[in-house]
């Protein structure tokens, strides 16, 4: 695309027209097919979903904010598929969802609403409920309305409040807007490389990047107002399900300490710190988190298996001739 700074083009590569998914029909995963999916439509605005994986208890990942799409879920959901019917869904604004116009649109309550509309459309009665990042705020409020529906919470990298308390932080606010609408890739670029902090991070910052452009700078700034300024910390008081909560203390996007506060909010919840994690461990260390995902909802494997290294299959994990092809 002709303005992409040169910077973002040789990390990334070349990048289509913002604002929609490119054609790809194994959207979002190219290891696992849905059971099946749809779209819930709530006041004229139709939300994509998906239902992955035909046996085990139900998991819903609430919604993320929509400068990412579902697809961002690829290294957590095909897993967890083999364990949960699992829920995924594209927020308003991004993904195969609608990307309405207008800020009305674009609300905490039409979040959560959508995330309701889309778990009665799955069939999923109970479930254990996903919270990344600002979409905590999204499954501790479930949690607290609908006890009788949530088995279990799982929150990673997320906060209980996003109220801007001072002068010095609207105005923060107002730089991050005018930068979206104004240097879309530039506000891409700094996003992902404040999620993603540890070594060798290129390919997950280069799918965050090209998850981003499926939506534009004007959609996802009005798509995040409607995540500011909100406070779901009562909620997290009522919460009586069993509650994990996962935070990277190497986290530039959303503090350590912000984790700790779900921790000390929601009674008898357990804390996961990952030393060295940054924003976003379902992607960046998907092993760990979906070992912790799974073991809290549906414990430990009840049988293993573990062979020495000598008696394993032999396997070539590499073969290249001698100059290399």
């Amino acid at each position: 695309m002709s303005g992409l700074p040169d910077y973002l083009r040789k990390v990334v590569g070349e990048l289509p027209e913002p604002g929609r998914l490119p054609e790809d029909p194994v959207h979002p995963f190219t290891t696992v097919q849905a059971v099946r999916d749809g779209y819930v439509e709530r006041d004229g605005v139709k939300s994509w979903f998906a239902v992955w994986g035909e046996s085990g208890p139900w998991l819903a990942f609430a919604p993320i904010f929509q400068i990412a799409h579902s697809g961002i879920l690829k290294a957590a959901v095909p897993y967890l598929s083999r364990h949960f019917r699992v829920v995924t869904m594209d927020g308003r604004g991004n993904g195969r969802s609608d990307r309405p116009a207008g800020q009305e649109a674009y609300t905490f309550d039409d979040y959560y609403r959508d995330f309701l509309a889309v778990l009665d459309a799955a069939g999923a009665e109970r479930a254990a409920v996903v919270g990344i990042s600002a979409t905590a705020m999204t499954a501790l409020r479930f949690a607290a309305e609908h006890p009788e529906r949530a088995t279990h919470v799982i929150i990673a990298g997320g906060y209980a409040q996003s109220r801007l308390s001072d002068e010095k932080a609207h105005a923060r606010a107002r730089a991050a807007s005018a930068r979206m609408r104004e240097d879309w890739p530039g506000h891409l670029d700094a996003f992902f490389a404040m999620c993603f902090t540890e070594p060798h991070s290129t390919k997950p910052y280069e799918d965050g990047v090209r998850f981003g452009w499926a939506s534009t700078g004007e959609t996802v700034d009005r798509a995040r107002n409607g995540w500011i300024d909100q406070d779901v910390e009562s909620f997290a008081r009522n919460v009586r399900c069993p509650t994990l909560v996962i935070h990277g203390d190497q986290d530039q996007r959303v503090p350590w300490e912000f984790g700790e506060a779900i921790h000390r909010l929601v009674p008898e919840s357990r804390m996961l710190t990952i030393g060295g994690c940054g924003h976003l461990p379902a992607v960046r260390d998907p092993v760990l988190f979906n070992n912790a995902v799974r073991e809290f909802v549906i414990g430990p494997p009840q049988s293993r298996n573990w062979v020495r290294a000598m008696n394993r299959t032999r396997r070539a994990l590499f073969i290249s001739s001698p100059i290399g092809l």
